[in-house]
């Protein structure tokens, strides 16, 4: 199962995926995560938008635990990435460009599941300070920084760059 980033929904601490904003502009923005049984996570981004010359790409792998409704991540390797766009197709990638090391982090969130027939289910992860992986964008002030994912059944929503396993 994958989660979804949704920032209308929510989503599960075993597994997730965010298939993000698709612009009006063209193009999109995906976060998501994947928990697997033996206790670690895989978490993906990519950006791939019209108005950006290059695909912004970026992974974080680690270990997680989850005690009661608090979910805790300890990342353990991680990496941005740019790559060149191979014209106008959104899953293909054009040449590596460069790569900037990834702020690795140890993240406690509280999360909540959500059920929602409209919707979906989904899970909602609060965390009480910004991180690399999450950005900074607060809610409302003295709010929790809060991201929203949604459950889903099938594959990964991002596709690897050339190479990566």
């Amino acid at each position: 199962m994958w989660i979804d980033y949704n920032p209308g929904l929510a989503s599960n601490p075993y597994n997730s995926n965010y298939a993000g904003a698709r612009n009006s502009t063209g193009g999109y923005r995906n976060k998501e995560y994947q928990f697997f049984p033996d206790g670690t996570y895989l978490y993906r981004k990519k950006y791939w938008v019209t108005t950006m010359k290059e695909i912004l790409y970026a992974y974080e792998k680690g270990s997680y635990s989850v005690n009661g409704n608090q979910l805790t991540l300890t990342a353990q390797k991680g990496k941005s990435e740019w790559w060149s766009k191979e014209g106008t197709q959104t899953n293909k990638w054009g040449k590596f460009i460069k790569s900037a090391e990834y702020k690795l982090e140890k993240t406690t969130y509280s999360f909540q599941i959500i059920h929602d027939e409209t919707y979906g289910n989904g899970i909602v992860l609060k965390a009480t300070a910004p991180t690399q992986r999450d950005g900074g964008v607060l809610n409302n002030a003295g709010e929790p920084y809060e991201f929203r994912y949604s459950f889903r059944d099938i594959e990964s929503a991002i596709d690897n760059p050339p190479g990566f396993k």
